[in-house]
C-alpha cells in the first residue's frame, strides 16, 4: 500500500494492532518480533518512533546504528519494553555472540529489528515482517 509520509501515524496504529494480535498467537516463551526492511531513508526508524509514540514514549528516538540497540520502557502496552535494534553495521554477526538471545526469549519484549537480513541466528519465532520502499520525498510503499 502506498501512503504519504504524513500518514505514518495511522500506519503505525494498524501495525501495532497486528503486533498485539501476533503476541496473542505466539508461545509465551518468546518476544514479539518485528522485522523492518527497506532502503536507507525509507522510514524504518520513523515507523519505530510512531510505534513508541503510540505507547506513550516521548522524546528523541534515533536509529541505534552506532550503538546497535536501544531499550524503551512502555506504558499502556502488553509489553514492558521495546528493544530497537539496528543491524545495518552488524553484517553476518551472530546473535548469540551479541547476547541477543535473552532478549528474544522474554515475552515481555517487543523487539524491532531494522535490517534483520544482516543478522545470523535470529530464532525461528513467529514474527511480523514489514518492507518499506521509498517512492518519493513524501511517498512510501509499505508491505506487511
Amino acid at each position: 500500500m502506498e501512503y504519504e509520509e504524513k500518514d505514518i501515524g495511522n500506519i503505525s496504529i494498524e501495525l501495532v494492532k497486528k503486533l498485539i494480535d501476533q503476541k496473542n498467537k505466539i508461545d509465551e516463551k518468546s518476544a514479539t518480533l518485528l522485522f523492518l526492511s527497506g532502503d536507507l531513508g525509507a522510514g524504518k526508524t520513523r515507523l519505530t518512533k510512531e510505534i513508541l509514540s503510540s505507547f506513550g514514549v516521548d522524546g528523541p528516538v534515533i536509529s541505534p546504528t552506532f550503538v546497535v540497540m536501544k531499550k524503551y520502557e512502555l506504558k499502556n502496552s502488553p509489553w514492558n519494553s521495546l528493544i530497537h535494534i539496528d543491524a545495518y553495521r552488524m553484517k553476518d554477526e551472530n546473535t548469540e555472540i551479541l547476547g541477543l538471545q535473552e532478549i528474544f526469549v522474554d515475552p515481555k519484549n517487543l523487539v524491532v529489528i531494522e535490517w534483520p537480513e544482516y543478522l545470523k541466528n535470529i530464532p525461528d519465532f513467529k514474527h511480523v515482517k514489514v518492507y518499506i520502499e521509498h517512492i518519493s520525498e513524501t511517498k512510501r510503499k509499505i508491505l506487511f
